[in-house]
């Protein structure tokens, strides 16, 4: 077995060459090539561009958020290396790395120190973003509006199952307003309420779902002269 890094025209060039295992990576580079092209970058940044519109299309989603790295793995940019301030050096010559800012755009629940899953250099981040939104504008997935440039059409929600007619769906549909005085959940399968998920739904785990924002609104919403003319007990 060997291990090795190759550049992005070293991939390509192992096209058909190769292993169906290999292959895949192969494939990832030349829709990177593709986008670079299209869009005037490098293949670091295109790698990543590639990299963030393949995991919204997989997860349902992407989040915005700057950590601080000690190497950005589509730009090679590393930490720097410095002295200690004065007296914090428990040895004369050690040094310590200075992390600098990335923009991760992956949700992981396994998180490591110091390094982003998906994330770029955060002063390489605002050249690739209009890339980014090209490439996003036609994929369902929630967005942040850091990213896309305007709120979200879609919205990312947990699938659960209803205990009281085996309803499957969006966790968040079930927490829509649909009648005055009822603060709970309903069942959008058959309309049973329930004081809480525990009771009435299941999570259906491993599994989500990608709904249209517009969906979420109450049917009550506007409907200020109705809900004043009840009175809720």
């Amino acid at each position: 077995m060997f291990l090795m890094s190759l550049t992005l025209p070293e991939v390509l060039a192992l096209d058909g060459k190769c292993s169906d295992k290999i292959q895949i990576e192969v494939d990832r580079a030349k829709q990177a090539r593709s986008i670079g092209e299209r869009h005037g970058l490098a293949d670091g940044p295109a790698l990543f561009v590639r990299d963030a519109v393949a995991e919204a299309q997989e997860a349902g989603r992407l989040i915005h958020r700057r950590l601080a790295v000690n190497r950005c793995a589509y730009t090679g940019r590393t930490a720097e290396w410095i002295q200690p301030p004065q007296g914090r050096a428990r040895y004369p010559k050690e040094q310590f790395q200075r992390p600098f800012t990335a923009v991760e755009v992956a949700q992981r629940f396994v998180v490591v120190a110091k390094h982003a899953s998906i994330g770029i250099d955060a002063d390489v981040f605002p050249h690739v973003l209009p890339a980014l939104r090209a490439e996003l504008k036609d994929v369902r997935a929630e967005i942040p509006e850091a990213i896309l440039g305007a709120p979200s059409p879609w919205h990312y929600s947990a699938r659960v199952k209803a205990r009281c007619c085996g309803w499957t769906g969006a966790e968040a549909l079930t927490r829509v307003r649909r009648e005055p005085c009822w603060f709970g959940l309903t069942c959008p399968g058959c309309g049973e309420k329930h004081r809480s998920d525990r009771t009435g739904f299941v999570l259906v785990s491993g599994e989500h779902e990608v709904i249209p924002t517009s969906s979420l609104v109450s049917p009550l919403e506007g409907r200020s002269d109705l809900l004043d003319s009840l009175e809720c007990s």
